[in-house]
């Protein structure tokens, strides 16, 4: 998620030159609504947040072969 246009497009391009993408996410950012979509979860190889996701957030992200790390 980015909170304008100019910051989605520097992560994207972050994105595509990245071998592997690790999102750093707290609680309070799941579900939360931004002006722009930087990418789609089938991007992300891995997320870090200090929230444990939902039995059904977890199959989704297994689903999508995103690995799930709580801290």
């Amino acid at each position: 998620m980015a909170h304008d246009l100019e910051d989605a497009a520097i992560k994207r391009a972050g994105l595509e030159s990245a071998g592997r993408v690790i999102v750093a996410c707290t609680g309070s950012k799941w579900n939360a609504q931004a002006v722009a979509l930087v990418a789609a979860m089938d991007a992300v190889d891995v997320i870090v947040t200090d929230r444990k996701p939902s039995t059904e957030e977890r199959t989704l992200l297994e689903n999508l072969s995103v690995e799930v790390v709580t801290v």
